[in-house]
């Protein structure tokens, strides 16, 4: 084999390694990144949802929820007193 031959013959071995490096490297991020994901997903005794389907939902802010219930009984109590007031 000449010099070129085996100089070329090098360059591939050396990158087929580092990109077989690259994919194991890959495949274990995987792995570990699912180990890590896997708990999201299970749903708990007593839960209604995983821990991932209730991250997705926004968080009801006590205050506004409370702000708009004061709001609804203001229009029933209107709404109930127009109805009572014969006319």
């Amino acid at each position: 084999m000449d010099a070129r031959a085996w100089m070329l013959a090098w360059l591939a071995g050396s990158v087929r390694e580092a990109a077989s490096q690259r994919l194991w490297g890959l495949v274990v991020q995987a792995a570990e990144q699912r180990a890590m994901l896997d708990p999201l997903l299970t749903v708990v005794a007593g839960a209604r949802v995983s821990e991932l389907v209730e991250c997705e939902s926004a968080p009801v802010r006590v205050a506004l929820f409370g702000a708009l219930l004061e709001q609804a009984l203001r229009a029933l109590l209107r709404q109930s007193a127009r109805r009572a007031v014969p006319g």
